[in-house]
């Protein structure tokens, strides 16, 4: 008698998209990294504030030419189609009627329990995907981590931005954002 390997199956984006078509989900948040379906855990509030400052401020800065997308689909290929916190694409909301985004600008992740996914594996999607900037705004430790030069499938540029410091971006180098603006100070 011989036994059959046992092989794991990498779902591609058009099965995933499918079955979210069919609501095979449930409601339940889930994204596609590498061929693999996560769940992604439930918002705490401060999660979700946060989340909205970032994108209020970005929106500001990225008003003409760019869409900023929040906790939507990024199609980095047939395997891969996370759901950022924040994507900001090019263009008008009307050429995504059809189809979702395939590159970002910048991509923006809020960490808390997610931290170690967000820096290891979705980093790595990010890069390999060449998205010139990501973000992860650690509220562990309320810093910015900025992730930038793709090279390779990793950034060859990291920079850890504490509240009271500023940060610029490779699109508008000019322009810069206190990281306390995008992390407040928990209440009591």
């Amino acid at each position: 008698m011989t036994v059959e390997a046992v092989q794991l199956h990498r779902w591609i984006y058009q099965e995933f998209a499918s079955l979210a078509e069919m609501d095979f989900f449930d409601g339940n948040r889930v994204e596609l990294i590498d061929g693999e379906i996560f769940h992604t855990a439930p918002q705490s509030s401060r999660h979700a504030t946060i989340l909205s400052l970032v994108a209020e401020k970005l929106r500001t800065i990225y008003a003409a030419n760019y869409v900023v997308r929040t906790q939507m689909p990024l199609v980095l290929d047939e395997l891969s189609a996370p759901d950022p916190d924040i994507a900001v694409v090019p263009g008008t909301l009307l050429d995504y009627l059809n189809a979702h985004p395939r590159h970002a600008l910048l991509v923006v992740e809020i960490a808390d329990s997610s931290l170690r996914h967000d820096r290891e594996r979705k980093r790595i999607r990010y890069a390999t995907a060449e998205i010139p900037e990501y973000w992860i705004v650690n509220l562990p430790e309320s810093c910015l981590e900025v992730y930038r030069k793709p090279v390779h499938g990793d950034y060859r540029l990291s920079i850890v931005f504490d509240r009271d410091e500023s940060v610029d971006f490779v699109s508008h180098p000019e322009l810069a954002i206190p990281v306390s603006e995008l992390i407040p100070q928990p209440n009591g």
